[in-house]
């Protein structure tokens, strides 16, 4: 009987230790994109799954803008200015409930 209890107990737990696992955390992420222009006022763009975009990075840890843009830039060659802040924007699409707020 002790035996069988102390299985009873032990599959409870490993089953709680394993739900705590297995709750799905928000996917809480930024998304930069990066325009580069060449003298010729030529835009770089990369073909994706929604259409041509500019050069894009994703992260989720706590970086600042400047240090996104600049390691953007080294992953293409490229250097850039100091970037200027010139708008914010919110906006909220029909499939989801969240905002989503764009720098400009």
């Amino acid at each position: 009987m002790k035996h069988c209890i102390y299985f009873v107990l032990l599959g409870f737990f490993a089953t709680i230790n394993g739900a705590e696992e297995s709750v799905k955390r928000p996917d809480n992420y930024t998304t930069i994109r990066l325009t580069i222009s060449n003298d010729q006022g030529e835009i770089l763009t990369r073909e994706t799954q929604f259409g041509w975009m500019t050069p894009a990075l994703r992260y989720q840890s706590r970086q600042t803008l400047a240090a996104l843009l600049h390691e953007m830039a080294a992953t293409h060659g490229v250097s850039i200015t100091e970037p200027v802040l010139s708008g914010v924007f919110t906006y909220q699409y029909e499939f989801n409930d969240t905002m989503s707020t764009r720098l400009f």
